[in-house]
């Protein structure tokens, strides 16, 4: 864009140097009055431009609308020659710049210029905005929402590896850390499963001699009530 805009204003002061008569056709055109005065068939009529004694007096002109006066011709910008005839000054040349059609026309081509160069501006916007939202926003909210899930625990979605962006990198890091919790989930629950399994078998291999222990509790102590029972009764017999 800064390039672009150094154009512009490089263009821009080269049309407005333009502005300005060609001055070879300048020559030319003041050579043929000079040499031919008083045959104005024989003008050069390469330039717009009005002859005039010096009285003042108009003696021709190219077309309509020209500055016919040296004052109409400052205020035209125009360029002002004197002429002479076999060495002798005779009159003025006044040659017209058309200044206001010249920079209507520079005022349009630095509008064209311009607005070329603000849709060029633009499109280096929009394009540059796609290319960070393609490599820097869009990936770096995959990478919120990724560790946000796997804060809550969703460790089942992986996330997308792409390494055309600046995170590319860090996309592989991050689904292998997914990967190791997720197996270091698996594994945790494969230990607490076996714990409960093993404390399960421990309780019920427990269970079964202590439940023989208990029987056999209960039988000698109902044996040994019954005895004393007995022996109760025979004393007092």
């Amino acid at each position: 864009t800064f390039i672009a805009e150094a154009l512009t204003c490089y263009f821009m002061l080269t049309k407005i140097k333009d502005i300005k008569t060609d001055p070879v056709k300048v020559n030319e055109c003041m050579y043929s009055i000079s040499e031919n005065y008083g045959d104005t068939s024989k003008y050069n009529r390469q330039l717009d431009y009005v002859v005039i004694d010096n009285d003042g007096k108009l003696i021709f002109k190219t077309r309509d609308g020209l500055s016919e006066s040296i004052n109409e011709a400052i205020k035209t910008r125009g360029l002002v020659l004197d002429l002479e005839v076999d060495g002798k000054p005779i009159g003025k040349v006044i040659f017209d710049y058309s200044m206001d059609e010249q920079l209507e026309r520079v005022k349009k081509d630095i509008i064209v210029l311009f607005s070329v160069v603000g849709v060029l501006q633009i499109f280096i916007v929009v394009t540059w905005y796609i290319y960070i939202r393609k490599s820097v926003i869009t990936p770096f909210k995959n990478l919120n929402s990724f560790a946000a899930r796997v804060a809550e625990g969703n460790l089942d979605i992986p996330l997308t590896m792409d390494k055309g962006h600046v995170f590319g990198a860090f996309t592989e890091s991050f689904d292998l850390m997914r990967s190791e919790l997720k197996k270091a989930r698996i594994a945790e629950k494969k230990a607490s499963d076996d714990k409960k399994e093993m404390v399960a078998k421990l309780s019920h291999d427990i269970k079964t001699p202590v439940a023989s222990i208990k029987s056999t509790s209960e039988v000698g102590m109902a044996i040994t009530k019954e005895e004393k029972t007995k022996e109760m009764f025979g004393v007092i017999n």
